[in-house]
């Protein structure tokens, strides 16, 4: 065994003591990073999130390096104050 697969072995070994699991991460299965890499593509850098809820699509495009401007319109039954 190369020491390259022994050190992601014991990576792994060392997450799952602490109760974490680590993937590979594919930019073209993902449909955060997709939407991302569009919204780079076309240059756009103000998205409206339409029905924003507890922020977890602002959560996803951050994750997927978004760097640009994002508007939530919240839902008319709850204050923002509740939904952040």
């Amino acid at each position: 065994m190369g020491i390259a697969v022994r050190s992601k072995k014991l990576a792994k070994q060392g997450l799952r003591k602490i109760g974490l699991e680590a993937h590979r991460f594919f930019p073209r299965s993902s449909p955060p990073a997709q939407l991302v890499a569009s919204l780079h593509k076309f240059s756009i850098d103000l998205v409206l999130d339409e029905g924003a809820n507890k922020g977890q699509f602002v959560t996803e495009l951050r994750q997927c390096s978004y760097i640009g401007r994002i508007v939530p319109l919240y839902p008319l039954s709850q204050s923002p104050d509740e939904l952040m």
